[in-house]
C-alpha cells in the first residue's frame, strides 16, 4: 500500500437555501474521516456571490 498523500477534490452544486444542510453533511463526513489512519484534513471552498458550486 502506498504511503504517499493524495488529494481529492469534489464539487457540489447547492440548492438555494440549503447551505446549512450542506455544511452539516460535510462536517459529519469530516468527523467520520478522522477515524482513518493517515487522514490529514479537509476544507471547503465557498463559491463567489451568485454561484452555487462549492468545492
Amino acid at each position: 500500500m502506498s504511503t504517499s498523500p493524495v488529494t481529492l477534490m469534489v464539487a457540489r452544486r447547492v440548492a438555494h437555501g440549503r447551505y446549512q444542510e450542506l455544511i452539516a453533511w460535510l462536517h459529519e463526513g469530516e468527523q467520520l474521516a478522522t477515524d482513518f489512519p493517515g487522514y490529514l484534513g479537509s476544507g471547503v471552498l465557498a463559491p463567489p456571490p451568485g454561484d452555487d458550486e462549492f468545492q
